[in-house]
């Protein structure tokens, strides 16, 4: 957690700052940072995880597997549910602020 902060916060510093873009520099630090941690995630689940996942079936009957189907939502849905915290803890944290 606390290298994704400082990743975070160096990009903010080089957006707003020595970038000079203010308020913009800051939305595109957090796009970066988001896109960051995507890919990031991305290639761990890929390589080490213990599910195997593959970025592109090699059939698509593999879709349809129900082995296969349940992997894929013992791993989605935990997600969806931590990016809707997110979300909602952010929408909140901006009515709060209002």
């Amino acid at each position: 957690m606390s290298a994704s902060v400082f990743v975070h916060v160096l990009l903010c510093y080089i957006f707003t700052i020595k970038m000079d873009l203010g308020v913009s520099g800051v939305s595109l630090a957090t796009i970066a940072t988001t896109f960051l941690y995507m890919t990031l995630v991305m290639i761990y689940a890929w390589r080490f995880s213990e599910f195997k996942i593959r970025p592109v079936p090699r059939n698509t009957r593999a879709l349809l597997a129900w082995h296969d189907l349940s992997i894929y939502m013992a791993i989605s849905l935990p997600s969806i549910a931590m990016v809707c915290a997110e979300w909602w803890g952010t929408e909140l944290v901006v009515v709060m602020a209002a």
